[in-house]
């Protein structure tokens, strides 16, 4: 049995099975989900449930509408949070830059770690002139999801 509302269940149907654990799929992120759980045999059901709750989660979904502004030296990022926080609030944001193709051989690119609240970064001090790649991730409770990435070129 499980409901999104304390008792309100809906019947999912008998699990034959001798096994202790069971999965569900299809659930949302962040919705809370009250689970009973209740032995069958041939004499009958058992006598008591136990109710638990279940909130699903996941690492949170990439970053949306992510833009690189260039200006003397500098780019300006912007962006909105993830569509999906995957259930879980956003934590913090990991800010990666640099001329060469992120995560390729030899490219070392900074790392910046930027408030979960933020949705906006200026990149100080750049080579103007030269093209650089941007990668943005978004964190929560259970880690880093994927990533978003954009280039821009400062003046």
């Amino acid at each position: 049995k499980f409901s999104a509302k304390p008792q309100q269940y809906t019947f999912s149907g008998p699990v034959q099975t001798t096994k202790t654990s069971w999965t569900y799929k299809h659930l949302k992120n962040g919705h809370h989900y009250y689970l009973a759980v209740q032995a069958i045999n041939a004499r009958g059901a058992s006598r008591g449930e136990t109710l638990v709750k279940a909130s699903p989660a996941s690492t949170p979904g990439p970053v949306r509408d992510l833009k690189a502004t260039s200006h003397t030296d500098e780019l300006v990022l912007t962006w909105k949070s993830p569509k999906s926080d995957g259930g879980r609030t956003i934590t913090s944001y990991r800010v990666r830059y640099a001329t060469c193709h992120i995560g390729g051989k030899g490219c070392t690119a900074p790392t910046l770690k930027v408030s979960g609240r933020s949705h906006k970064l200026v990149l100080h001090d750049l080579a103007g002139g030269h093209r650089y790649n941007v990668r943005i991730t978004a964190r929560n409770s259970l880690g880093y999801g994927r990533s978003a990435t954009v280039s821009g070129t400062p003046r």
